[in-house]
């Protein structure tokens, strides 16, 4: 392994860690606090209704990072590209922990809320790109599969360390963590941008990059071509990822307010069953990532989408009896077998964009699924109490969002890779990554 793929790796793994830390703590902290905090003068269920919003706000913002770090990528590189998502993320979640409640500062505190959930949402919309690349393009051909799922770590690890966070937090007094308490996973969210930040600092610009636009040239304008040349696989690409978005952001926002709103779970056992299923997800990426050496990451994906159109009755059932050790079952089981998509992602997608508008096209196409994913739990948490507060319709609402990414996957498999062949036609004509 080279100095700069070791590098690359370790630093997309840490700022992984960060996204998904980032992203727990806040949908954890949206559905159980911020609605009194940031919202105290609605009605305690319009307020979670409120916080859960903000909450997907950043998801609106993450396709427009996508979109304004897929352009630097592609045209300054991937190396600084990196360092600045990770800058703008992490800075963005620690003043989250340092922001006064709406009792302080009254309306301007939920304003700034919604400003820094957006700043976030633009970070962490250019992060996911810039760290599949760095190590996809740096690792060996036959090994850039392998590679391209230690990024994907980081989701899992962020999540189990999120999780324990707040595990650890429910011991507390509930005033005291009311009031201060949840502020300390924000806090402490900087030891790891710091960790990061420096590594990346010592990142070099991918070998494949510096190739291949030697030769043909970088894009003009990548985000141009991505959206009159290559849309087709940009909408494949959303719509492969469809399901895992979805189903994480219910499962770990909408679950976790349901079990303790509704079935009067609490909430440890709730956050510990999550906690095992991110553990679950550890273990499910190296064995997921050994099958790409045989099996296509189509069929991987596919795998992951079908057992979990499959699961999601039975996840359900599970969490309605309210038993801690069926809802630890529910979540190990679930999070396990939808890791196979996860691990599918990084090659499926860098495979199918020419590098010369890669980081563009992967990351307005993952992060277009957030649009959908980041309004689930407020979506569902209407569906839930329209239909009578009860999970049925939510299970239905996943199960589509899995048929919908297995046939996406199907069809993207089958469009020829866009490796250097792609690229050296790239600059006379359309056709290389027209879907």
């Amino acid at each position: 392994m080279s100095s700069n793929l070791a590098k690359a790796t370790v630093g997309a793994f840490f700022g992984s860690c960060v996204e998904w830390f980032d992203f727990f703590i806040y949908g954890t902290a949206s559905a159980l606090f911020f609605g009194t905090l940031f919202f105290p003068e609605t009605d305690p269920a319009v307020g979670t209704v409120l916080s859960l919003l903000t909450f997907a706000v950043g998801f609106l913002a993450r396709p427009l990072g996508g979109i304004l770090f897929g352009h630097m990528g592609d045209r300054i590189g991937r190396k600084n590209t990196f360092v600045v998502t990770l800058a703008l993320m992490g800075t963005s979640t620690f003043l989250i922990g340092v922001l006064p409640t709406y009792g302080s500062i009254g309306i301007w505190a939920p304003i700034i809320l919604v400003c820094l959930r957006i700043l976030q949402g633009l970070g962490v919309g250019g992060e996911w790109g810039g760290s599949i690349l760095m190590t996809v393009e740096n690792a060996p051909s036959k090994w850039r599969a392998f590679f391209g799922i230690l990024p994907q770590l980081g989701s899992p690890v962020g999540t189990i360390m999120a999780n324990g966070s707040f595990s650890a937090l429910a011991l507390m007094d509930k005033d005291a963590l009311q009031s201060w308490g949840w502020r300390i996973p924000f806090l402490a969210s900087a030891v790891l941008i710091i960790i990061g930040f420096v590594i990346r600092l010592g990142v070099g610009e991918t070998e494949e990059f510096k190739a291949e636009t030697e030769e043909t040239g970088k894009s003009k304008s990548p985000v141009k071509e991505v959206f009159t040349q290559a849309w087709g696989r940009v909408l494949l690409v959303a719509g492969s990822r469809l399901y895992e978005a979805t189903f994480f952001t219910v499962a770990t926002v909408f679950v976790v307010g349901y079990a303790t709103g509704k079935l009067g779970v609490e909430k440890p056992v709730v956050l510990n069953s999550i906690l095992y299923g991110g553990i679950a997800e550890v273990i499910a990426l190296p064995i997921f990532g050994l099958l790409l050496f045989k099996a296509k990451p189509r069929t991987l994906l596919q795998f992951g989408a079908l057992t979990g159109a499959l699961a999601i009755f039975p996840f359900f059932l599970l969490i309605e009896g309210g038993n801690p050790v069926l809802i630890a079952l529910a979540m190990i089981v679930t999070f396990f077998l939808g890791t196979a998509s996860w691990a599918a992602y990084p090659t499926l997608f860098a495979d199918v964009f020419p590098s010369r508008i890669r980081y563009t096209g992967i990351s307005v196409g993952f992060q277009a699924a957030t649009i959908f994913s980041g309004f689930a739990p407020s979506v569902v948490s209407y569906l839930s109490i329209a239909a009578g507060n009860t999970w049925w319709p939510v299970a239905i609402f996943v199960m589509i969002t899995a048929l919908v990414s297995s046939g996406c996957a199907f069809v993207l498999g089958r469009i020829k890779p866009a490796g250097k062949d792609a690229n050296a036609g790239a600059g006379k004509t359309t056709k290389a990554v027209r879907a």
